[in-house]
Order: C-alpha cells, then structure tokens, then sequence
C-alpha cells in the first residue's frame, strides 16, 4: 500500500470456502486491489481481520475501504478507550467509504440466488453485486457460466433480508470517512430499470 504508506488494506472479500458468502481480506499488494473495487451488499465481521494483525504484526499500517458500517466500525473501535482501540486509531492510517446501496444479512444473497437461479450454491466460485456496464448486475460466476440478476431485483430483494441497524442507518455516505465516494445517480433503483438517464460519474466527498 504504498500511496497510503501502509502494508495492508482491509477490505471486503469473499469466504474461501463457499464464495457465495462475504468475509473481510486483508490485502498486501496493491495491484490486488482491483479485485475488490465492487461494493459488497452483504455482512459479515468485518473487523474480524484487524485481531491478526494486533496480534502478529502491531507495527503494520493499515487503509482500509468499506461501506458506512463498516467505517462507523472502524471510528467507534478508534475511540475506545483499550488498547486496542488505542493500537486501530494509530495504525489505521486512511478510511475510504464506498456509498452503499443496500447492505443485507446472508441469508438475503442466498434466499436472492436460490429464487433466481436453478443452481446449487456448491458451484459458485464468485459473486459480483455490480458488475458490467452501470449501474451493474449481480452477476455469479460457476465454472463455465456467468448467471446474470438485475441490480434492482436485487436492491428490492435485500429490502427483506435488513437488519433493524440497517434499516435506521443514518449515515449511508459516511461523513466519518476521510474520503467518501458514491454513485452519481441519486436514485439508484430507478437507474438500474432504466429510468433515469444519467451518465455514468461518482461523487466524492472528503472529510475534514
């Protein structure tokens, strides 16, 4: 992480084990990084990840990127007052934002694929919530096939599947990160049918 002088960024990936699912990843080189530019609408223990590194490398710098949650996680274990708490607001060196949509529990992604596509979770060996030409798709990768899911069957989908602090989130652009980026389109649903004509840009917003 060399333009952030840091040595991992924690981000939001994929569970080796069943793909379907999110986990955090802690990312060494940089050029990884593209893999995981997407937002992922899906939780998971985001900050999991950080007691690795407490424990084995306390002197490593971190970046992190996520969406609101996941930094309102971040600020709230910086302003603890423990050592760890004490250890996140030193070694956390930069927090980016990514907008988010619609975040959901996992049974959410499962319920969303098993409805829309006739085949079994085993064969998943990726998940991408938005991919392609924007506003994207969700689209599920199997060995030789990609299964496509319009990103707003998805968002009225995740609608059902929300935890009660997800529904009265109240900071979805997160003024809490030092640099917030989100969708140009103010109304992502309606983009995502068609409705809106707005040409493809994001908008960035940088904290103090």
């Amino acid at each position: 992480m060399k333009y952030f002088n840091a040595d991992y960024a924690l981000v939001m990936g994929r569970n080796e084990q069943e793909p379907w699912r999110s986990a955090p990843v802690l990312v060494k080189n940089p050029e990884d990084l593209v893999v995981y530019s997407q937002s992922t609408y899906q939780m998971a223990p985001f900050l999991s990840k950080l007691r690795q590194l407490y424990e084995e490398q306390p002197d490593a710098k971190i970046v992190t990127s996520g969406i609101a949650c996941h930094v309102q996680a971040i600020r709230k274990l910086q302003a603890h007052d423990s050592e760890i708490g004490r250890w996140a607001k030193r070694q956390i060196v930069f927090v980016i934002e990514i907008g988010c949509s619609s975040n959901t529990l996992p049974k959410g992604t499962k319920s969303l694929l098993q409805e829309n596509l006739t085949i079994p979770l085993i064969s998943i060996i990726d998940l991408k919530y938005r991919e392609g030409e924007y506003p994207g798709q969700v689209v599920v990768y199997t060995d030789d096939e990609k299964h496509h899911i319009p990103f707003w069957h998805a968002v009225r989908h995740f609608k059902e599947n929300k935890t009660f602090r997800c529904l009265s989130c109240g900071d979805w652009i997160s003024g809490l990160a030092d640099i917030s980026v989100a969708d140009g389109d103010p109304n992502i649903f309606d983009g995502s049918l068609g409705l809106n004509k707005i040409e493809k840009h994001a908008r960035i917003v940088t904290g103090k």
